[in-house]
């Protein structure tokens, strides 16, 4: 069976030292805290999903950016105002 996911999922992998994401984007690491429940569901939800934490984690950042990139669009606007 093809995994529904598959195409969703962002693969982070390392060349020369450097994370890559993607064919050209450089990956930064941060380091957040979590709640241990919500890690716990999070990690749950990625093995279930058959992916990693890590993708999972990537993928629902990239997502809120996505549903929130107008706000980023609003202050350049605001900027050019000036």
């Amino acid at each position: 069976m093809k995994n529904p996911f598959l195409p969703y999922f962002i693969f982070i992998y390392s060349k020369g030292g450097k994370q890559l994401v993607g064919k050209s984007e450089e990956a930064k690491k941060v380091n957040i805290a979590i709640s241990l429940k919500t890690h716990t569901r999070a990690k749950l939800i990625s093995v279930l999903k058959n992916t990693t934490l890590n993708d999972f984690l990537a993928k629902a950042i990239e997502d809120a950016v996505e549903k929130d990139k107008e706000l980023i669009k609003n202050l350049l606007e605001d900027d050019d105002d000036e």
